[in-house]
């Protein structure tokens, strides 16, 4: 699989990508850039980004452990973050189950130290996050009361400085904010 972008007013196609596995692709907010998940290298899934025009190759966003599996990129408004979700290479056992189960990562776009790190990590799998427009929350699914729910909490910045996070339940009446530790 490879990314291309058609442009519907022109009807003209522009293949991004050339090799490797290229799946679930996301746009900057800009517009200017596209990240998407890749297994262009030895077969483990990176999340790479590239100019939208195609004019350079593009390359990994930043550096850390590789995921076995991804989700979707997604970018925060500000374009400072890139969400994904996956299972960090080498992690089992890591569930009540010895299943391994994935967890929500944020990848910064820019700056010297750009190490992806975990955002929401529980034993549950918690996949598809997703920051607020305003850029101060983060929603995502988690199976950890057996079915799939939807939870908020604090945005990158402070999720992945902190070991224990204030968490809001996603209900027919609003919130609930319950507290966890990691």
């Amino acid at each position: 699989m490879q990314v291309r972008i058609h442009d519907r007013s022109s009807t003209t196609t522009t293949q991004l990508t050339f090799d490797g596995q290229n799946t679930l692709a996301s746009w900057s907010p800009d517009g200017g850039r596209v990240a998407f998940s890749t297994s262009r290298i030895e077969g483990k899934n990176y999340i790479w980004s590239m100019p939208a025009d195609g004019s350079e190759k593009g390359a990994r966003v930043g550096s850390g452990a590789e995921l076995t599996s991804t989700g979707p990129a997604t970018w925060a408004r500000d374009g400072k973050w890139i969400i994904t979700d996956g299972v960090a290479d080498g992690q089992t056992g890591a569930s009540p189950n010895g299943v391994s189960h994935e967890d929500i990562f944020a990848i910064p776009t820019s700056g010297t130290t750009r190490t992806m790190r975990p955002v929401v990590a529980t034993p549950a799998n918690e996949q598809v996050g997703e920051v607020s427009p305003d850029g101060k929350w983060i929603a995502y699914v988690a199976d950890d009361a057996a079915n799939y729910q939807v939870y908020v909490q604090r945005s990158c910045s402070r999720a992945v400085a902190s070991s224990s996070r204030s968490v809001r339940r996603a209900s027919r009446r609003g919130y609930r904010t319950t507290s966890s530790h990691t």
